[in-house]
């Protein structure tokens, strides 16, 4: 049987004090409890020194009987931390008590422990808002504020609850067995159909927790009550009970009028003999008599003269909604509240915003809330437009903050940016009248909500405009102040301002930025050592490594990329959350990648395989967009990985498994990210069909990304945009070169490399330079298959320029092999031209750079582009009567060509293979 235990702060009296029950997975008590009750009744304290009484179960894993149900109905408040275990197991807190709570109007705080569960968490609980303790968004309203205001308006503080207690006219003393709870809530919905019995509070024995001060209490109800009433089962005659002892006497001694109400038919001799001198009963089900006993007992006493006053209406809709010394009825309190919010009592329509909201009154409805938050903010603005000063500027700025923030969550983003630039408007004026940090912080912050608009738009130019403004603020208060939190919105503001230079391809800016933003995080872990620093610098670390990588400084991201994985795997090990596994398997990939580009396969099979490892765990927990999302990016990476080694079954397995999480996460969402990626996946299956020779799957798979990809590069503009948009141009070039259609291949790669061309100028980077000789080379292939030798050589050159500067400069696998193409290409046009001695130079440069390629990496390419230059220097000797050497080389190509049609079965390398036996 589940056994209710208790904690409050310090030794005060549970009596009359607000109820909150912990709601939690089995597992999770141990783990969350002591941390949640002490940050509930620690903000509760700060809140005027306000309490309340934390229930939680002596054994969580006890069974649910039906007294535990009556008892959780009373709560004011469930307190549930959200983990992957609650959101995915069977457990009691989710399947009975968070159920019970619903459908019972008692609002439920989640509290998010674990990022990455918001998916799973809206399909389990519904439209229900959460709060996450651990969120890091230094512009948003902190969690702390959210938590208390979310408390101050469910759970009402004594000094209101003696507020609400004035408000009655005057109290009846219910007496009851505690088996007869049931009929003693019966009895009180009896006493208040009546209409004129409204104001009338009820005081009851709390349903735990006497106290030690219990009989004081029952006194002190007894001396104020103008009626005892009695619920009268048999168990009150079938054996020695508090009632019969103390309760009754007490009521008798104080010469209080007696109203006996039986609920269930009860021996009267023994009821007479028990307690002396009891009245007649009244039948419960004969509610005339019963009224008539009650005006006769309440003649003169129940007044309801304020009925106008909506003040007065508002306490007693709080009484009845809070059950503070009545029964709750919820559709009575709604009535006075809301009664009392149309009056313009601003304290109640910010109880209305609360109960639409958190659902305080069966069922949430957000758009409701945001008509009465304006409504609210429209008092707040006459308010401080009458006094002007500090409290009432406080309370519009942080209304109107609120406001913006319920319909950004709508995703009205019109409605979002409107109410934004007042908040900056009103910010601006606070500024300009107080000049204080907390007024400068309000410019801050509305700054960043309208660059955060403009981003979720891709107006990036004006999102950096807002940023940079935001950002200049920031820098202000955390030199002036020094505060933990000023460097930590600093530290924000630069990592947004280097998001941003990154996706324009303004790589030194971003650069500088994000190492700005790593100084002041490093201090921050240093100082503190919380969890929140440590993962804010692992999130440096890897920006910095992104930038390294880009650079082509593989090293140094490699040295970025360990201390990020340091951090994100000690992370994992202390908490095991859900946020801390998704770093880690990032970390992992980010190493993979870099393994990848030194042609050390094997190692970057065995990190992507770690991160798919975490990731399907993840996605099976979990099922969230992100979790799915970074699935998917796993099972692509493996792919790559068995593609480079020529298992084209494998890969496309790999692949396919990509497409269809990407398929649905672009139906589901229909966000840019995920039609990005889904144009990725079909690129990737193209290659395939294309490796195979079924060039019409190919193409379609082609024509698919690249309808995605026009139309990401015409709503961003973005370097990534219009990177991806010049290899979809690239990829159905290749298809109609194969095809022979060589003015419709050369359209595509004109339209590539235009756009690589100005992105090489624009960004300078690796990536881009490549990009740009890549596009170079195409366009000789283009020149060379049209006999147009010169032309075709002159941009051969330009790429070759291009590719000797990468290789000198990052000495990648993939710079080597591009500089090893551009070798081989050159020296086919000096081939074609009968100059076999410059031919074979490049030749052999190129065989030079395949053979350490084919010796390091063994990969499926590495030995293909050996076999090509085998194959060439086989040409030269036969050109020079040299036939012997010249079979040599044949014959190491076909060593190699043999064995790639033996593992790959491909059409390339059959053809190859037929090639060589030619």
């Amino acid at each position: 049987m589940a056994v209710f235990k208790y904690i409050t702060r310090g030794t005060q009296s549970v009596q009359g004090k607000q109820k909150v029950y912990f709601c939690a997975h089995p597992d999770d008590y141990e783990k969350y409890f002591d941390t949640v009750s002490s940050e509930i009744l620690d903000t509760l304290a700060k809140e005027n020194n306000r309490n309340c009484v934390f229930y939680y179960l002596e054994d969580a894993n006890a069974e649910r009987d039906q007294d535990f149900m009556f008892s959780l109905r009373e709560m004011n408040l469930l307190v549930m931390p959200v983990t992957s275990k609650l959101l995915t197991t069977a457990n009691p807190a989710l399947d009975i008590e968070f159920k019970l709570a619903i459908e019972n109007s008692i609002p439920v705080l989640p509290l998010m422990m674990e990022s990455g569960l918001e998916d799973v968490f809206n399909a389990k609980c519904g439209d229900l808002h959460f709060l996450d303790p651990n969120s890091h968004d230094a512009t948003a309203i902190s969690y702390e504020e959210k938590l208390t205001k979310y408390l101050t308006s469910i759970l009402v503080g004594e000094e209101l609850a003696e507020k609400i207690r004035a408000a009655f006219d005057a109290y009846i003393f219910l007496s009851y067995r505690k088996k007869d709870r049931q009929y003693a809530k019966a009895l009180m919905h009896l006493i208040h159909k009546n209409d004129f019995c409204r104001d009338i509070a009820i005081w009851y024995d709390e349903f735990l927790s006497p106290g030690d001060n219990f009989n004081d209490s029952i006194k002190e109800a007894l001396e104020k009550s103008k009626l005892f009433a009695l619920a009268v089962t048999p168990n009150l005659v079938q054996e020695e009970n508090y009632v019969m002892t103390s309760e009754y006497p007490m009521a008798k001694d104080a010469k209080k009028p007696i109203l006996p109400a039986e609920f269930v038919e009860t021996d009267k001799k023994m009821l007479s003999e028990k307690y002396k001198d009891i009245p007649e009963c009244v039948k419960s089900a004969d509610e005339a008599s019963l009224t008539k006993v009650l005006e006769a007992a309440l003649e003169n006493i129940a007044l309801r003269e304020n009925d106008n006053d909506p003040q007065h209406n508002f306490f007693i809709g709080l009484a009845y909604l809070g059950g503070i010394d009545v029964e709750k009825d919820i559709s009575r309190a709604l009535e006075l509240i809301e009664a009392s919010a149309n009056m313009g009592l601003p304290e109640a329509m910010e109880k209305m915003v609360s109960i639409c909201r958190n659902g305080e009154a069966g069922g949430r409805n957000y758009i409701k809330a945001v008509e009465w938050q304006r409504k609210l903010v429209a008092y707040r603005k006459k308010v401080y437009l009458e006094k002007q000063d500090e409290d009432s500027a406080v309370c519009y700025f942080n209304d109107i903050w609120h406001l913006g923030d319920y319909v950004y969550e709508l995703r009205r983003l019109d409605e979002a940016e409107a109410v934004y630039t007042e908040m900056l408007s009103v910010s601006i004026q606070i500024h300009d009248r107080f000049g204080e940090n907390w007024s400068r912080r309000c410019l801050s912050v509305s700054y960043d909500n309208l660059g955060d608009i403009c981003k979720s738009r891709c107006k990036l130019q004006a999102a950096e405009d807002y940023c940079r403004k935001s950002l200049d603020i920031d820098e202000q208060l955390a030199s002036e102040t020094g505060a933990v939190l000023a460097r930590r919105d600093l530290s924000v503001s630069y990592n947004k301002l280097g998001d941003i230079c990154k996706v324009r391809g303004n790589i030194d800016e971003a650069e500088d930025y994000y190492r700005k933003g790593l100084d002041i995080r490093e201090q921050l872990a240093n100082e503190t050592g919380a969890v929140l620093a440590r993962r804010d610098l692992s999130i440096s670390y890897n920006n910095l490594g992104d930038i390294c990588k880009v650079r082509g400084n593989i090293d140094e991201a490699e040295d970025y990329y360990r201390k990020g994985l340091d951090i994100a795997e000690q992370q994992a090990s202390e908490t095991g959350m859900v946020e801390a596994r998704r770093a880690l398997s990032i970390s992992y990939n980010k190493l993979g990648d870099i393994c990848d580009s030194r042609g050390n396969i094997d190692e970057a099979e065995d990190y992507y395989r770690k991160g798919l490892d975490i990731d399907e765990q993840l996605a099976s927990e979990t099922g969230t967009v992100h979790a799915r999302r970074n699935l998917s990016i796993s099972y692509e990476k493996l792919g790559d990985i068995c593609d480079s080694r020529g298992n084209i079954d494998e890969a496309e397995d790999y692949y396919r498994k990509s497409i269809d999480i990407d398929e649905q996460l672009a139906s589901e969402t229909g966000t840019v990210e995920a039609r990005r990626d889904l144009s990725v996946s079909y690129n990737k299956l193209g290659d395939i069909c294309k490796a195979r020779g079924k060039l019409d799957d190919a193409e379609d798979y082609y024509r698919k990304g690249l309808g995605i990809r026009e139309q990401h590069a015409s709503e961003t503009g973005t370097v990534p945009a219009r990177r991806a948009l010049s290899i979809s141009y690239d990829k159905l070039g290749g298809i109609c070169l194969s095809r022979g259609k060589l003015d419709m291949a050369e359209d595509y790669y004109r339209k590539g490399f235009d756009i690589c061309e100005q992105l090489a100028s624009e960004t300078g980077t690796v990536e881009a330079r490549r990009d740009l000789s890549v596009s170079y080379g195409k366009l000789g292939d283009i020149c060379k298959s049209r006999g147009k030798l010169d032309e075709a050589e002159d941009y051969y050159r330009k790429g070759l320029d291009i590719r000797e500067q990468l290789a000198s400069e990052t000495g990648t696998v993939e710079a080597r092999s591009d500089l090893s193409i551009s070798y081989n290409k050159l020296g086919d046009i000096c081939y074609s031209r009968g100059n076999v001695d410059e031919a074979e130079e490049y030749y052999r440069k190129s065989l030079d750079i395949d053979e350490q390629l084919a010796s390091e990496t063994g990969t499926a390419e590495a030995r293909r582009d050996l076999s090509t230059s085998y194959n060439n220097l086989g040409d030269i000797c036969k050109a020079r009567g040299n036939i012997d050497e010249a079979e040599e080389y044949y014959r190491k190509s076909l060593d190699i060509d043999e064995q790639l049609a033996s593992e790959t079965g491909t059409v390339e390398a059959r053809r190859d293979l037929s090639v060589s036996y030619g």
